[in-house]
């Protein structure tokens, strides 16, 4: 038996970046804390590493410039069967036929009959790990959030993160897979798994479940035809591929996906679809290796209250802890910011737009200190990826190496990205009976309709707080649509301006493909 390790984490293989990035660099030097021996990245890679461009774009350039080829995904190993006395009760459980497994304890014991393969035995409940002797033992399944929790001796956490929240998670059980499929109104509908990843992967980009084994040009017009325009929206199943999760967990290669939309350019040659989207998510999947990269660079110092730069800003971080808090719950009285941050909180999922915004608001308006949104993120999202998050969130706070300072209007992003507000009504139910331009911005409501409904509200903890900031510094303007009277004004000319910078940034970030 011999094991061979693969690099399946990133796009491009970490041995084919191009080695002209450190030409005439000297080796690097061990005292910076991303180049730490124990790091376990070999000397070359360092030497690599060291050269990486500052800015996405320019990684992007030197990407394409050099020919750099996407590996093509491994083949999916070949399994033994399982022995003839065990019959396929359902997806991912087997019985044994003859008789029934004797109980214990822990949990079911499943006794397989002598083979020439040993398999260990993992008891999850006392934590024991038996030597090689052909038998498994499942131990306890815990029965929720908590129980698990518990079992890694991190319980104190969950509740200190429930009250943080405001949410339960001790109601969640094991068949709601903590997140997702189990939250109705949640943008993430899916399942975990491969046989998921990939039928989803192959829906999006073709619009057929069979994907590239079907002959013939993609299904017209599946989603991936829209995904230039329909990807910053923050809400819908279908705006974005949703891969991120299945990515991160494992589930599916980055270059699986690559060589899929591979296929899809070529058969769009020959049918009426554009062939700017599949650019599009390469170029984001490229993205997302340059953060991942990034981080593997900076190290410790990713994580440091001034970021990669080191440089401090002008102003010094605060730790406000209340302001951190309604921020976190989504009690900022700002819906857009709000709602998103409860779609996290409820369902460990968040738009690609919403994600922005909220990091925005954090750093930029509020000047919390930015690490303590990123650990929230680590701690919530179905899709974290230490390296992804953590550089995205340098990125905002202006400790990366981002070279402009941003800073987005929240309202207007919110009326832009969803503009019936949809993600309000799905997640704050204090606002879902309002019209979408109210949910929008609920301090607008007339003086005699915001008394009558106080009245009902006043003394109950459902109603919507007031902004915790001013609206008007969260407002900026719509970009003015194509043909209307408004729209070759100045105001729409900046507008447009302003929207097309928002576009070059949703280029630059890749939280949540």
């Amino acid at each position: 038996c011999s094991i061979h390790q693969h690099w399946g984490l990133t796009l491009y293989d970490p041995d084919d970046l191009p080695p002209s990035w450190a030409a005439g660099m000297s080796a690097p030097s061990t005292s910076k804390p991303g180049l730490k021996e124990e790091h376990c990245l070999s000397q070359a890679l360092h030497h690599r590493l060291e050269g990486l461009p500052d800015v996405m774009t320019e990684f992007r350039k030197v990407i394409n410039s050099s020919g750099v080829r996407v590996r093509r995904p491994l083949s999916a190993p070949q399994l033994p069967p399982l022995p003839a006395c065990y019959t396929r009760q359902h997806e991912n459980s087997y019985v044994q036929q003859d008789s029934p497994p004797p109980a214990t304890q822990e949990g079911v014991r499943l006794t397989y009959p002598a083979r020439d393969i040993s398999v260990s035995s993992v008891d999850i409940g006392s934590g024991d790990i038996s030597h090689p002797g052909g038998s498994i033992e499942p131990g306890h399944i815990p029965d929720n959030a908590l129980q698990a929790y518990a079992l890694s001796g991190a319980g104190a956490q969950l509740q200190a993160l429930e009250e943080l929240l405001g949410v339960d998670f001790t109601s969640l059980g094991p068949q709601l897979a903590c997140f997702g499929p189990g939250v109705p109104q949640s943008a993430f509908l899916l399942h975990g798994g491969e046989q998921q990843a990939l039928q989803r992967l192959r829906q999006y980009a073709w619009g057929r479940e069979e994907g590239s084994d079907s002959a013939g040009p993609p299904d017209s017009p599946p989603s991936l035809a829209y995904y230039t325009n329909t990807r910053a929206q923050a809400v819908g199943d279908w705006s974005s591929t949703k891969m991120s999760p299945f990515i991160n967990l494992g589930c599916i290669s980055p270059r699986t996906i690559w060589w899929e939309v591979a296929a899809v350019q070529q058969a769009a040659a020959y049918a009426d679809m554009p062939q700017s989207a599949c650019n599009w998510l390469g170029m984001h999947l490229q993205i997302r290796d340059y953060y991942i990269f990034t981080a593997l660079k900076a190290g410790d110092e990713l994580m440091t209250e001034w970021g990669i730069k080191g440089l401090p800003l002008a102003a010094a971080w605060t730790q406000d802890t209340a302001a951190f808090g309604r921020w976190a719950r989504g009690t900022t009285g700002l819906p857009f910011v709000d709602a998103s941050m409860r779609e996290l909180a409820g369902s460990g999922w968040m738009s690609n737009r919403s994600r922005q915004n909220v990091a925005s608001l954090l750093t930029k308006d509020l000047g919390i200190d930015w690490r303590m949104g990123a650990q929230l993120f680590e701690c919530l999202l179905i899709d974290h990826d230490v390296g992804v998050n953590y550089a995205n969130w340098n990125y905002f706070a202006g400790t990366g190496t981002d070279p402009r300072a941003r800073r987005f209007k929240t309202v207007t992003q919110g009326m832009q990205y969803d503009a019936e507000a949809a993600l309000a009504a799905a997640w704050i139910p204090e606002l879902a009976h309002l019209p979408p331009h109210l949910r929008h911005e609920p301090w607008k409501q007339e003086k005699a309709e915001k008394s009558e409904e106080s009245e009902k509200c006043e003394k109950s903890p459902s109603a919507y707080p007031d902004p915790m900031l001013n609206p008007a510094d969260q407002t900026g303007v719509l970009p003015a649509v194509e043909g209307s009277s408004s729209a070759n004004s100045k105001q729409a000319k900046r507008a447009r301006k302003q929207a097309k910078a928002q576009q070059a940034l949703a280029q630059e970030l890749t939280m949540g493909l």
